[in-house]
């Protein structure tokens, strides 16, 4: 796995999907981890897997207007 110097997460909501292969797609996340920080991916994972599981908390993250409100939805 490649790994980088410093950990981040850019994160894409898009107004219009795109095509991914079969699915429609309007949330992007790319990751780039320390490799220090490995460990700290199975926490974000499961995090991710709880939002995207749940359809009323996705929508709310999908309504965000700004990267505030981006922000204040993931720490709540």
């Amino acid at each position: 796995m490649a790994v980088s110097k410093e950990s981040k997460i850019s994160v894409a909501v898009l107004k219009k999907p795109i095509q991914w292969g079969e699915f429609q797609v309007k949330l992007v996340l790319l990751l780039s981890i320390q490799e220090e920080k490995q460990k700290m991916l199975r926490t974000f994972f499961d995090w991710l897997s709880n939002i995207v599981s749940d359809s009323k908390r996705l929508s709310s993250l999908m309504k965000a207007k700004s990267y505030d409100e981006f922000i204040n939805f993931i720490i709540e």
